[in-house]
């Protein structure tokens, strides 16, 4: 017997990223537009807790804006840093219940 996976006809993948060109790549290296970031200002508003012995930064909604749905948000290697809490803190302000687990242990590639 044959399985799924030999029988399907390979996905057609040029012209993907809308600029009609034949690559076939799904995504490539970012370019600089993806390099470009911004420096959230103000001070976080949430706190932190220990859950399961991994410290948690937590966002909570404004009650009028409490949407019943949760963001987990996982750092990338510079750990859990103030402009990182303040976008939790915007997740938060759009209604969202915001976990940050601190999985790295308080160590980021700052050392």
């Amino acid at each position: 017997m044959t399985g799924i996976r030999e029988n399907m006809e390979a996905p057609k993948l040029n012209g993907y990223n809308g600029t009609g060109s034949s690559d076939r790549y799904l995504a490539k290296p970012s370019g600089q537009c993806c390099l470009k970031g911004s420096i959230h200002e103000g001070e976080p508003r949430g706190s932190m807790v220990t859950i399961a012995s991994v410290e948690t930064y937590i966002a909570i909604p404004p009650e009028n804006k409490a949407n019943g749905h949760i963001v987990l948000y996982f750092p990338d290697v510079w750990g859990l840093f103030k402009n990182g809490l303040l976008v939790m803190d915007g997740f938060a302000d759009a209604g969202y219940l915001v976990l940050g687990l601190d999985y790295f242990r308080g160590v980021s590639c700052f050392g």
